[in-house]
Parts: C-alpha cells; structure tokens; sequence
C-alpha cells in the first residue's frame, strides 16, 4: 500500500479548508446581498411614505391656511364694498335717495354679516375678534341710516373712520397669515430637500 506523503495531505486539507472559507464567504456574501437590497427596498418605501406623509400635511395645512385667507378675503370684500359706499354718501349726502339708501346700507351690511358668518371658523381668535367688531359696526351704521333726518357726514363719518381702522388691522393680519402659508411651505419644502 502506498503512503501518502504529509506535505500532500497538508496541502490537500489547506486546499479544502480554503475552499470551505471561499464558499462560507460566497454564500454570506450572497445573504449579505439579499439583506442589503432588503434594506433599500425597506428604505425607498419609507421615503416614498414619508413624502406621501409630508405631502398630505402640507395639503392640509395649506388648505387650512387657504381657507382661513379666504375667509379674509370675503370679509375685506363685503366690508370694502361698504365703506365705498359711505365715503360717497359722507361726500355728497344729498346725492342719495334716502329710502333707497337705507335699502343699499342694509344689503350692504347684511353681506358682512354673511360673511363673517360663512367664515369666522376659519380665523384664529384675534381675527375673528377684530371680523366681529368690524361686523358690529356694519350694522352700527344701518342702524344710524334707519333713522329719519341724520347727518351722514357727522354720525356716518366717524363710523366709517373706526371702520377704516379696523380693517387695516384685519388687512394686516390677513397679509401676517399668507407671509406665515408661505413660509411654513418653504420651510417644510427645505427640511424635505436637506432630508433627502
């Protein structure tokens, strides 16, 4: 029988020791493989979430936000229509019919009225505040144009003033709610841009 030598058979189990470590190396690099591809698939899912997420947040809140400038557009609307109004008939009282007068004060009114009442749910507290008082005084000034023989100029003039004020106030507040609509879109748009 024939020996074999001991350099061959060391060789020989170094050789299948080296092919043993190169298939555990293939093999876990092959699960390694499955692994990693199964985290970038989780991962691409998650951001495609995450932006669907954000997508209907900002969604939300910009219709939040664009009815609450609605809401300030339509009452600014009524209201202006209505100061028009008085600064004609403070500036020409005997111009006016004034049965038709009181007729036209009152629509006018009764469409502040409307739209602050459409809208209040719309506005934050200190819009709706400032809405409510400006509505008051809308009717404030039917009420004067209900009475026989006033003098627009001295009883509808300094409503039209306190009026005037008010809505530059609600303007302002109006212009404060659509520079924060814009910049809470822009910050949310960068924070997404500096996460991707």
């Amino acid at each position: 029988m024939r020996t074999v030598e001991p350099q061959v058979v060391v060789a020989l189990i170094a050789a299948i020791a080296a092919l043993t470590v190169s298939l555990i190396q293939v093999f876990s690099q092959r699960h390694q493989g499955r692994i990693l591809e199964t985290l970038k698939m989780q991962l691409d899912r998650q951001r495609t979430e995450h932006s669907e997420y954000l997508k209907v947040y900002l969604k939300m809140r910009v219709d939040g936000q664009e009815r609450q400038l609605q809401a300030f557009k339509s009452i600014l609307q009524s209201v202006q229509l209505l100061r028009d109004k008085l600064k004609s008939i403070i500036a020409d009282p005997g111009a006016f019919d004034r049965k038709l007068l009181k007729e036209e004060l009152s629509v006018l009114a009764k469409s502040v009225v409307a739209s602050y009442a459409e809208n209040q749910i719309h506005l934050a507290e200190p819009d709706r505040l400032i809405a409510h008082s400006l509505k008051n005084k809308c009717l404030a000034i039917t009420e004067i144009s209900n009475h026989k023989g006033y003098d627009a100029a001295r009883e509808l003039g300094p409503l039209e003033l306190s009026v005037a004020e008010l809505q530059s106030a609600f303007r302002a507040n109006a212009a404060r709610a659509s520079d924060e609509l814009v910049e809470a879109i822009s910050k949310r748009i960068s924070e997404e841009r500096g996460a991707t």
